[in-house]
């Protein structure tokens, strides 16, 4: 059943996000695709661990032996083991917390396991305010070094503007913006004009680049990954061909990025004295520029950047629902089975005047426990997670992003974890007031 359920829903599922991820990052829109290599192996897997759970159990069943089965209707009694005694001695809240407490301790492996179910949903909770608060500082931190409020870019090939072009506005500035390689990795190269103030990046190690020499200041993040310090020479890629820099500096930009001087930059691309990006501190440019340009304003590719980013958190965030409603399914099988095999135990409280609200209490005292041990568990698991997932995203793109935790999104993940509790407590106790007393103890004769 869980194969014929879960392999279409899993295609489906994987569909939906590869067109998310296809429609909003490469602008296409693909068709549906299956794998059947992950098929087959998702159905091995399955099988084989069904195989294995049974084997499992089926040994602990026949390692028992038979009279004391048939003695023990249920097969597992409590108090066996010195630390079962000992643990129960403990101060629990009278007789109601000392069945909770019992009723944890005497599967330790059904304990555990609610523990990791509960743990790996906190965990994913933590993990995706957390992936969203480090892109949206990324993407802040990105932009922080740009001074202008409008870019205005050639569409056509080269470099087609005069230096001097924009020099009747004193609020423009012209630059060079190219693509360049490095050890195969795609760069930002810019060649800025002595003394711009439409970039300022923090140079965090070095100095910046002095016009007319061949010197460079380079991502600090991409060097560090790349091995490049200070005082290293490295030869960039370029349209016209490979060329030679000085690293004099390194720049906390958080991007792959090089920067040089303009009429150095020009002169190595095959156009000496030529730019193609005019930058504005005004909201849009005012200097009149030959050929087909494209205007852009700060605001216009914050918005942009903004767009991937809540992109990238749905789909992150479409993992996490899966993982937590799976997570809230096993839990809630566990407290089924729980509740079925103490059904006996709890149509005696209420024979013995227990109230509904005093079951309620009592799963209440069960879960909160497992609950908090979830939390202590799944934040940590959250928190490493992010790291290991900005860390890949860091190592395969050779930029600095960082990891700031979502600490504020604590309290509510607190409240939400204990709120479901609870509320899956009540459900279940309501699902047990509805058998009749009478008839579930004749089934314990």
């Amino acid at each position: 059943i869980a194969l014929v359920v879960g392999l279409p829903l899993g295609v489906v599922i994987s569909n939906l996000i590869a067109r998310m991820v296809l429609e909003k990052f490469v602008g296409i829109t693909p068709g549906i695709a299956v794998d059947w290599r992950v098929l087959v192996g998702s159905a091995a897997g399955m099988l084989l661990g069904a195989r294995l759970v049974a084997a499992r159990a089926a040994r602990r069943v026949t390692n028992q032996p038979l009279a004391a089965a048939l003695r023990d209707r249920d097969g597992v009694p409590f108090g066996r083991t010195a630390v079962q005694r000992g643990l129960t001695r403990l101060p629990s809240g009278g007789l109601f917390g000392r069945i909770a407490a019992r009723a944890s301790l005497r599967r330790p492996a059904r304990t555990v396991a609610v523990v990791a179910q509960i743990a790996a949903a906190v965990g994913v909770a933590f993990l995706i305010p957390t992936l969203a608060r480090s892109v949206n500082d990324y993407n802040t931190n990105a932009q922080a070094i740009w001074q202008w409020e409008s870019r205005t870019i050639s569409r056509d090939p080269g470099l087609p503007f005069p230096v001097g072009v924009a020099d009747s506005d004193p609020s423009a500035e012209t630059a060079v913006w190219v693509w360049g390689s490095i050890d195969d990795w795609d760069i930002d190269a810019y060649g800025i004009a002595p003394g711009s103030t439409m970039i300022e990046p923090a140079v965090s190690a070095g100095r910046w680049f002095e016009p007319g020499d061949r010197e460079a200041v380079l991502s600090a993040g991409f060097a560090d990954r790349n091995d490049i310090r200070v005082g290293d020479s490295i030869e960039v890629e370029l349209a016209a061909g490979t060329v030679d820099y000085t690293i004099v500096g390194l720049a906390n930009d958080y991007n792959r990025t090089l920067y040089t001087d303009r009429a150095l930059l020009a002169a190595d691309v095959g156009a000496p004295g030529m730019t193609n990006v005019v930058w504005s501190t005004n909201g849009s440019a005012a200097v009149e520029l030959p050929g087909a340009v494209e205007l852009s304003s700060r605001a216009d590719i914050a918005e942009a950047d903004g767009e991937g980013r809540d992109a990238i958190v749905v789909i992150f965030g479409a993992i996490g629902m899966i993982v937590a409603g799976v997570a809230a399914l096993a839990v809630m099988s566990s407290m089924i089975v729980s509740l079925f095999e103490r059904r006996h135990e709890l149509a005696t409280l209420q024979a013995l005047g227990a109230r509904r609200r005093r079951l309620r209490s009592l799963l209440v005292r069960e879960l909160v426990p497992l609950g908090m041990a979830g939390l202590a568990v799944g934040l940590p698991l959250g928190a490493l997670g992010s790291r290991a997932i900005i860390g890949s995203f860091e190592s395969s793109n050779a930029v600095d992003i960082g990891v700031v935790d979502a600490t504020g999104a604590v309290p509510y993940i607190v409240a939400a974890t204990l709120v479901a509790l609870v509320g899956l407590g009540m459900l279940v106790v309501r699902s047990a007031a509805r058998r009749p007393v009478a008839v579930t103890l004749r089934g314990a004769a």
